[in-house]
Formats: structure tokens, C-alpha cells, sequence
């Protein structure tokens, strides 16, 4: 194997030298081949006549089960014929609703019983009631009818008629509703035969009314008495096909061909049904019973008051999937013997192979190694690369890495990869990373790193995990590529959005304090100069229209001024970052019902952008939560010591911000622009939310 591979890897083409076997290598081939052969037709013989023992006794087993299952079926179909019988001794009238739910469950999932039907003896002189009753329970068609040549036709005149009155299912069996079976000599001797012995009587083999396809049936008349008087028949319809076929599934396609006969039937009408592999070698209408050559079972059983044998022939498939076992022996054994003689003839070759092989190989490792080494060095020369350990320990690095870290080999060889850690990068995402590779997935990402003096630099990053033996890394490597002028000039970029945003925003507050107020605040001043006189007019319907006037200019100038402050906020641009937080605090008391604590523990000037950023993290914060039920009070603290932070803590619900994350995406963004990072800590215990924001 590991010749092969090596062989694939390094392209190694012997296949134009001449490799010959020795004199004592060829005989040694040939007298193994001999003995294969040999050893082969020895086996064969002995499995050959083992296999027509065992096709013979699995063949007389399957028959069994086949006929078991027939006569199972049959008797099956009978007893639910009996059935209905129960169901008159029970019932004074049965409807034809009644009928239908009584034979529902019968008839669902089988389909060898193409009808169940109620067979009343009708007398000449009540022939009218039943075709009136008929037409009573929706059948406006229904007449008593017989077949006059070939086409059903209203009955003529007798003293008794034997009509289909009731017949589930009733879809496709249409034809067959009214038929008097009076009118068909095989039916009416079998319902003569029924009446007189008060049993089961079974007809030979007929073609049914309702039948479409190309198989026969039979009917099964079962008498009915009430107090002793003969009242009519349930009957029972069968196709003879499909009644073996819901009996014994599809393996008679596959294993066995069966053919029935009725054995109490005249010559000529004995044939009842084939199932024949792929309809083949069918028996024509008038067959009768015979007993074929080669392998057959026959078993008669009892059907009501008639005798049916069952005859069972093994298909092609059968005999071909039993006969060929030992003739697959027989190939399997020469094959083997001719595999044996070739795998010898392989490793001769090899033996003889290996020297050149040997040769071969060492130059290509020759080559290969020099490749590799090229490969190294251009990787070296283009990209930041480290290899560590699966704990992230630093195992080697080039010389483009020590560069941008400053730190020297020596420094890293040994460390663990923070060492280069900035601490920009939040806990989950170095989890991620970890998780990442550490289940063998390449790993990509941009990543700000410290270097040792104390400067820092960015570096897309791509980690790939070394696969060991057990599927598990054993070590990864990084290819880093410096971005930081990349990420400056994204900075620089968002930094001059963010600006213009704050910008447009002041703007627009202007626009509405200066303008829009100023223009309601004059407006105000006017209605007050007119009041006096509206006061004293007599007139209360103008006094409650100019008091609404004057109620709708001062919450005009109320909300104009508001939405103003939200803009751009005056006490920040005027008094400074403090003031404005208090002032906002302040504000909002009336619109909450949890405490707000403010301290502040500034001792520094902040920069310009950094302290409106604070500002807009406070009055989105202190918005999220007054809708939110729970919270009992906000604690928020500024310091600058040792850097320059602002805490938030939020008592009463612990988790408050694992439903607001998506709220403080905005705030996040403007924060790590600035160079901050953004914290949020869940403490169920304390029942507390602390967010913290680093610069």
C-alpha cells in the first residue's frame, strides 16, 4: 500500500522496462494453477447434487406455504360471507345503509372479493315493492333484469325471482344490481343446491356480469332462514386471480407458478386460474387436469360443497437461482485460481520491480524535496506563518512573523500564541475560532494583534488544521497577511460616516429648535396678545376653539423642542458630557419606575467623538429598559482610572439584554471604531445585567 501511494504521489512510470520472471517463478505459477483447477471440479460435483436435494425440499416447503395461504384466504372470504347470514337472524329489517356499514370493514384492503350481495327470494306478485323500494333508497334506475342475447334486458314473467337487491361496493358493480340469477342455469342450480342441503354451495367457474378483466370467478351462496322460512341468499362474488394474488403477495412471480383447477367441475370447465412467470405457457380454457414432468406439488382442499386442486411448478427464476449455486462455485473457484496464479504473477513482478522502483524513487524524493523547499521559500517571503500546538503554543515561525511582532524567535518558540493577544477581541470569538478548528474546519477571520512594543497591527488570518492519525489536529498552521493600512483606511472611512451622520443630525436639530420652535414660540406670543380679548367676548364656542389653538401650539412647541434634544442634545454641545447625563436623568424620572444612580469619577478630558459616543450609549440604554418590566434600578458609573470606562448595571432582571442584543449592534460598531470593546455580563444569581464599555 504504501507503494502504491508513494508510487501515485511522485507520478513514478516504470511501464517502458522490460521486467522478466524466472524459469522457476513460471512453474511455480503453472502448477498453482493446476491445483486450483483441480481442487474446483471436485468441489463442484459434490455441491452440484447438494443443490438438488436443497432445491427439491426449500421447493416442497415454499408449496406448502403457498397452499396454506390459499385455502387460509378462501376460508377467510367464506366465513365473511357466513357473516351476513348473522346479521339477518339478528336484524327484522336490514337496510341498504345497514348493509353497506356491515360489510365496510369486510371489504376494506382485499381485493378478491369483487362483491358482496343481498340475494331476497322475490315472488312474482312482489316484484313491484322490491323495484319500488329500490327507487325509494335513490336507485330511480333499478329494475329486475335478466340477460336476453348478450345485453341485459328488464326480466320476463316467472313465479320467483333471485335478484342482486343489495350489493357492496356498489361502485362498479352496477351492472350486476337487479341481474335475477333465476335467469342463469349454472346459478340457478347452485341456488336450488343451496336451498335443499341448507349450506355453503360453491358455482363452477363463471364469467361475471361486472367483471372487466380477463379472469374468472365463482359465487358462494349462503342460505338464509328467519323462524325456520327460507328468505334468500347472502352471496359472495370472487375473482378466482384475484383471490390467490391477495393470498399469497408477489411471490409466485418470483419463485413458483400455480394453476387451479375444479376438480367437481365437468371436463372442459375445470381450468379456474394461472399464475404463470411473466404469463408464459398459459393453458388454454378447456384444459383439465394433468400432471406436468420435472418438479410439481399437488394438494386438493375443500371449497364449500367442491373439491379444487392446487398444482405448483417451479418458474425459470426459481430453478436458475437454485441450480446455479454450484455453477457459481464452479467460476467463483477458477477465478480464485486464476486470481491466486495472477497475484503470485504480481508479486514475482514486484520482487523483481523493487530495485528499479528503489532507484526511481530516490531521485523523485530528490526533486520533490527541492520543490517543497522552493514552496517554503516563497511562502516565507510573501505571508506572516506560525505553526503551533493543538494548546496554541508557538512550535515555529518565520521571519516575516518576528518582523511585525518585533519579538525575535527565540521570544516566541515555546509561548502561547497570546502573546500577541491585543485583548480587542471579545471571549466569543476566540471560542468560535477554537471550536472551529479544533473539529479539523479551516478557520478564516481578521485578527488585531499587539506587537512587543506595544503598537498594534492587523492581519488576515487563515488557520488550517493538521490531521492526525485518529482524525483529530495534532498541531495548525496560520497564514497571516499584514491589512493594517487596510483597516486604518476603514476606520478613516466609518469615522467620516459616523462624523457626517452626527453632522446632519445637528443640523437638523438647528433647523427645528431655530426655525420651527422659534416660528411657534412667536406664534404663542400672538395668541397670548388676543386673549384677553377672547376672554371677554360672550361668544363660548370661539373661547373653546381658540383655547384648543392655544393648547395645540404649546404641545406643538413642547414636541419640536423634544425631538430637537433627541437630535442633537443642547446641554452636551453647551455644558459637556456630565451635565448633559444629568440632564437627560432628569428628564426621564417621570417616565420610569425603577431608581437611576449616576456617579461620575472623571478626572481627564474626553475626546470629542468618544463623549457623544457615551452619551448616545446612555440614552439608548436607559430607552431600551423603560419599557421592561423588572427593572428595579440602573446604576451608571464613569472613571477613567486606569482607563477610561463606562459601567452600567441593571438590577431586578437578569436577562434583560440576552432579548436586546440586536438594540446595541449600532452602539458596538460606533464603540470599536474608537478603539473601545463592549461587555455584557449575565448574573442570574444576583438577579443583575452588567454592560461595561472600554476605551
Amino acid at each position: 500500500m504504501t507503494n502504491q501511494n508513494t508510487e501515485s504521489n511522485f507520478d513514478i512510470n516504470t511501464s517502458g522496462t522490460s521486467i522478466k520472471l524466472s524459469l522457476k517463478q513460471l512453474l511455480s505459477l503453472a502448477v498453482t494453477l493446476a491445483i486450483g483447477i483441480t481442487i474446483t471440479c471436485v468441489i463442484y460435483n459434490i455441491l452440484s447434487q447438494k443443490d438438488k436435494e436443497t432445491q427439491f425440499l426449500h421447493f416442497e416447503s415454499t408449496s406448502k406455504d403457498l397452499t396454506a395461504a390459499i385455502e387460509k384466504e378462501i376460508t377467510s372470504n367464506l366465513e365473511a360471507l357466513i357473516s351476513i347470514n348473522s346479521l339477518y337472524s339478528v336484524t327484522d329489517s336490514v337496510s341498504r345503509t345497514q348493509f353497506k356499514e356491515f360489510n365496510y370493514s369486510i371489504l376494506k384492503g382485499t381485493k378478491s372479493i369483487q362483491a358482496l350481495e343481498w340475494i331476497p327470494l322475490v315472488k312474482e306478485k312482489d316484484k313491484y315493492f322490491y323495484e319500488s323500494m329500490a327507487h325509494n333508497d335513490g336507485l330511480i334506475q333499478f329494475q329486475i333484469t335478466e340477460k336476453i342475447s348478450g345485453k341485459m334486458a328488464p326480466v320476463n314473467s316467472r313465479k320467483e325471482y333471485y335478484p342482486v337487491f343489495y350489493v357492496e361496493p356498489l361502485i362498479g358493480n352496477e351492472k350486476a344490481l337487479g341481474f335475477d340469477l333465476a335467469s342463469n342455469p349454472t346459478r340457478l342450480a347452485a341456488l336450488h343446491k343451496a336451498i335443499k342441503t341448507n349450506d355453503l354451495v360453491t358455482t363452477s367457474r363463471i364469467t361475471l356480469v361486472q367483471e372487466k378483466e380477463q379472469q374468472k370467478g365463482i359465487l358462494v351462496f349462503c342460505p338464509i332462514k328467519k323462524q325456520g322460512e327460507f328468505i334468500g341468499f347472502s352471496l359472495g362474488v370472487y375473482r378466482i386471480k384475484g383471490l390467490i394474488s391477495q393470498a399469497i403477495g408477489k411471490l409466485t412471480s418470483e419463485e413458483c407458478n400455480i394453476t387451479l383447477f375444479d376438480l367437481s367441475a365437468e371436463e372442459g370447465n375445470q381450468l379456474l386460474a394461472q399464475l404463470n412467470e411473466n404469463n408464459s405457457a398459459l393453458l388454454p380454457d378447456t384444459a383439465r387436469f394433468y400432471t406436468p414432468n420435472g418438479i410439481s406439488y399437488q394438494e386438493v382442499i375443500n371449497v364449500a360443497d367442491r373439491k379444487w386442486l392446487i398444482l405448483i411448478t417451479p418458474t425459470q427464476i426459481y430453478i436458475n437461482s437454485h441450480s446455479r449455486s454450484s455453477n457459481l462455485i464452479l467460476i467463483i473457484c477458477i477465478i480464485l485460481s486464476f486470481v491466486i496464479s495472477y497475484y503470485l504473477f504480481r508479486i514475482f513482478r514486484t520482487i523483481n520491480k523493487r530495485k528499479l522502483y528503489k532507484e526511481i524513487l530516490e531521485s523523485k524524493i530528490r526533486d520533490r524535496t527541492k520543490d517543497l523547499s522552493d514552496y517554503k521559500t516563497a511562502l516565507d517571503a510573501s505571508s506572516i506563518v506560525a505553526i503551533t500546538d493543538t494548546k496554541g503554543d508557538i512550535i515555529s515561525v518565520n521571519d516575516t512573523f518576528c518582523e511585525i511582532s518585533k519579538y525575535s524567535e527565540k521570544e516566541l518558540i515555546g509561548q502561547n500564541q497570546r502573546i500577541v493577544n491585543s485583548g480587542f477581541h471579545p471571549k466569543e470569538f476566540w471560542k468560535e475560532m477554537w471550536v472551529t478548528i479544533g473539529k479539523g474546519k479551516i478557520w478564516k477571520g481578521e485578527i488585531k494583534n499587539k506587537a512587543k512594543d506595544g503598537s498594534y497591527y492587523w492581519v488576515a488570518t487563515t488557520i488550517i488544521p493538521f490531521i492526525g492519525k485518529n482524525n483529530k489536529p495534532y498541531q495548525y498552521l496560520a497564514i497571516r497577511t499584514d491589512i493594517t493600512q487596510q483597516k486604518s483606511a476603514e476606520q478613516k472611512l466609518l469615522h467620516s460616516i459616523i462624523s457626517s451622520q452626527e453632522e446632519t443630525l445637528d443640523n437638523a436639530s438647528e433647523a427645528l429648535h431655530e426655525g420651527l420652535a422659534q416660528q411657534l414660540a412667536g406664534l404663542n406670543f400672538h395668541i397670548k396678545a388676543i386673549e384677553s380679548s377672547i376672554e371677554a367676548s360672550q361668544d363660548d364656542d370661539l373661547k373653546d376653539s381658540f383655547s384648543l389653538i392655544k393648547k395645540y401650539v404649546l404641545e406643538s412647541i413642547k414636541t419640536t423642542r423634544s425631538i430637537s434634544s433627541d437630535l442633537i442634545p443642547r446641554s452636551l454641545t453647551d455644558k459637556g458630557l456630565v451635565p448633559a447625563i444629568n440632564q437627560y436623568i432628569l428628564e426621564i424620572k417621570n417616565k420610569i419606575s425603577f431608581e437611576i444612580e449616576f456617579k461620575n469619577n472623571l478626572e481627564k478630558v474626553i475626546e470629542k467623538d468618544i463623549e457623544i459616543t457615551i452619551y448616545r450609549a446612555v440614552e439608548l440604554f436607559l430607552k431600551t429598559t423603560q419599557e421592561i418590566k423588572g427593572i428595579t434600578k440602573i446604576f451608571i458609573e464613569l472613571t477613567d482610572t486606569p482607563s477610561l470606562q463606562v459601567n452600567f448595571k441593571f438590577s431586578g432582571n437578569p436577562s434583560l439584554f440576552l432579548i436586546k442584543k440586536n438594540e446595541i449592534k449600532a452602539i458596538q460598531k460606533r464603540i470599536e471604531l474608537l478603539e473601545g470593546k463592549i461587555v455584557i455580563h449575565q448574573n442570574s444569581t444576583k438577579k443583575s445585567t452588567i454592560i461595561s464599555i472600554t476605551f
